[in-house]
Order: structure tokens, then sequence, then C-alpha cells
């Protein structure tokens, strides 16, 4: 675990180091505009992760990992409960909305729109029909 956080960081780092190479001429312009796209990108597949990181934390029984997000100082209590929420309306529910939020196709506040907006649909619908 602590080797995939180092590779992790060492990219950010990288990240890091390019945006403060870009000139202020158009081919820079044009460098920080995709790095910004990339960014958001990345933001989305990496929060589709963590979603679905807690779903299998449900799904194996592994009540510590629930726990963590609630007690993390780094979220209110609502943004736990929203998060654990959704991460299980991902998994089970709406599979494709999760999809697309691992692959960036979506933002996390577009998933959550779309499945606030799916939620609202009657409980009787199959996945076939949403």
């Amino acid at each position: 675990m602590i080797e995939m956080r180092e590779v992790l960081q060492r990219q950010i780092a990288a990240l890091w180091e390019a945006a403060r190479s870009f000139g202020a001429d158009e081919t820079g312009h044009q460098l920080l505009a995709g790095l910004v796209e990339t960014i958001a990108e990345a933001e989305a597949q990496l929060a589709g992760l963590r979603l679905h990181l807690l779903h299998e934390a449900r799904l194996s029984g592994a009540d510590g990992v629930a726990a963590g997000v609630r007690q993390s100082v780094r979220t209110t209590s609502g943004q736990a409960a929203a998060s654990l929420k959704l991460s299980f309306d991902l998994g089970e529910r709406f599979p494709l909305v999760g999809a697309a939020l691992q692959e960036g196709t979506v933002s996390l506040a577009q998933a959550e729109g779309i499945v606030s907006g799916l939620r609202k649909l009657p409980a009787r619908l199959s996945r076939a029909e949403l």
C-alpha cells in the first residue's frame, strides 16, 4: 500500500513540476489547458475508485473502512454519509453511472446529480428500464 501511495505522490510531483514549466506563450496556454482537463478527468476517476473501494469494503464486511470515512477530518459527517450512500447506489443500483465516473466521462458532481435524479424514479423499475 505504501508503494502505491509513493508512486501516486511521485506522479503528482511530476505534474506540479510540469505546471511550473509552462511558458506564457500560446503553446504554454495549450499545455496548461490540456493539464487542467487531464486533472479533471483524473479527479473523476479517483473519486470513482474511492467510491468503488467503499462499496467493496461494505460487501466484504470491512466496517472499519466506513468508520474511517465517517471519522475523517477531511469531511463532514453529512459528506461522509452521502459518500457511503453514493458508493452503494453506484455499486448496486446504478452501475453505468459508476462506470462513467470510473472512466472519467462524468465528474463526481455530475454522477451525484444523475443518481439524485434516478433515486426519484419508482423503485420498481429494473436496471434495464433505468
